[in-house]
């Protein structure tokens, strides 16, 4: 799941796969942070990742899947409007996890950086974890064999200059290591190291992710990742690409999954956000600018968020969020009031005297105290109207909800929004 402008109208929009169809949804904002119905776009079997990128270098962002069952990424390019078309397929190797892109030959066009799971054993023996890179023509067509060995079960690609030589290179997280590799400037990599990480703190959790940002404010790169079973560790960089842990951010025991960054609470500066395997929250922590992290906040989602996404999608100037999740299927839009307190819809805080019942819930939800007669508009996560209904005379109303998928819902009575979540 992704968030960008792809029929450049100014909003982001929202793109996602569906890995059962065979397909990436692309469901175009409102320019208010609500979205109309997806249209399907046809990829590879199997999609997990998408990414936008305009990889043909015509101004608009083109669509990447990455195509866990068969081994390739999906090529889709843009008209401009936000409609995609194509059928290239490139071929990588064995279980690919994750898309990340980047000029790494150095000429003017973006490559992709695609770890390799390859966890399907033969009796020939199990495949060599992977990073394949595949070369840009300048027009979107892809191609190369360069694969990068890596150690055991790559997940994600952070692609950056490391080291300070002008060049891209990458790290990729692994089961409890990072593999980092250096490029020789042509976009081909073979020098590199493993870092193994603090096994004293417990395994990171399977599949977890990776992310970079300049932790320290020192000019160059460093890592914040899943490093332990309640942990997320921050790993500063000298600047010629060694890495070493400066401080762990404890989320709780409930095994760190997904992190991402981005300045929340709009004071210039990099927080982070994580998810978990084991809770339903988004668990917040807020950057003092030099790099050291607090907080309690915590944010509800859906159990097992795998995706995090950020951007404006309301156009109030602040990072909202997108999360997606694993058990469900389900992408939720979390709306933040400016100040990083609070990601919910700004709208959505319930004030005194309004109750909503029971909290989550799962067949009929009871509203008291609105106004007499109010008018109640029920919409689901992307903006789309599920139900409507009227309050009585004492301000109560019963909204059956039985025929309703399980997600995040939004009652509206008047300028007044008030979120539930149903099971």
């Amino acid at each position: 799941m992704t968030a960008a402008d792809v029929d450049q109208d100014g909003d982001m929009d929202m793109l996602s796969v569906d890995s059962r169809e065979g397909s990436a949804t692309v469901r175009l904002n409102k320019g208010d942070g609500t979205f109309v119905d997806g249209s399907q776009v046809t990829v590879g079997s199997g999609p997990g990742t998408i990414a936008a990128v305009d990889v043909d270098n015509d101004g608009d962002l083109d669509v990447l899947t990455s195509n866990w069952e068969e081994g390739t990424i999906s090529v889709r390019m843009n008209n401009g409007q936000g409609v995609f078309s194509g059928t290239q397929q490139v071929a990588v190797k064995q279980k690919p996890n994750s898309i990340t892109t980047g000029d790494v030959d150095g000429d003017g066009d973006m490559d992709m950086l695609i770890p390799n799971w390859g966890m399907a054993c033969t009796a020939d023996g199990c495949p060599v974890p992977t990073v394949s890179i595949r070369l840009n023509d300048g027009k979107g067509i892809f191609s190369g064999s360069q694969n990068v060995t890596v150690l055991k079960g790559p997940t994600e690609v952070v692609a950056a200059d490391i080291d300070s030589d002008g060049d891209l290179d990458f790290v990729v997280s692994c089961q409890e290591a990072i593999s980092i590799r250096f490029n020789d400037g042509k976009g081909n990599y073979s020098l590199g190291k493993d870092m193994l990480l603090d096994p004293s703190v417990g395994a990171p959790t399977t599949f977890a992710n990776i992310t970079s940002t300049d932790v320290d404010g020192d000019g160059d790169i460093d890592l914040i990742l899943p490093d332990g079973e309640e942990t997320v560790g921050i790993y500063l960089n000298n600047g010629q690409g060694e890495f070493t842990l400066d401080s762990r951010i404890t989320i709780g025991l409930v095994a760190p999954l997904c992190v991402k960054t981005c300045d929340v609470d709009g004071d210039g500066d990099q927080d982070v956000l994580c998810s978990t395997q084991f809770d339903n929250y988004i668990h917040i922590r807020l950057n003092d600018g030099h790099g050291r992290f607090s907080g309690t906040q915590k944010e509800v989602v859906w159990k097992t968020v795998c995706s995090i996404a950020n951007a404006d999608l309301d156009g109030d100037g602040d990072m909202d969020l997108l999360t997606a999740t694993f058990e469900k299927n389900i992408i939720s839009v979390h709306y933040n009031n400016g100040t990083g307190a609070v990601l919910a819809a700004a709208s959505a805080q319930q004030p005194a005297g309004v109750s909503l019942f029971p909290n989550p819930m799962q067949g009929a939800l009871r509203v008291q105290g609105l106004a007499s007669q109010a008018t109640l508009i029920v919409r689901n996560a992307v903006g789309q109207q599920v139900y409507a209904a009227q309050a009585n005379q004492k301000g109560e109303a019963i909204l059956s909800l039985e025929a309703a998928p399980a997600g995040v819902y939004f009652v509206q009575a008047g300028n007044q929004v008030y979120r539930f979540l149903k099971e």
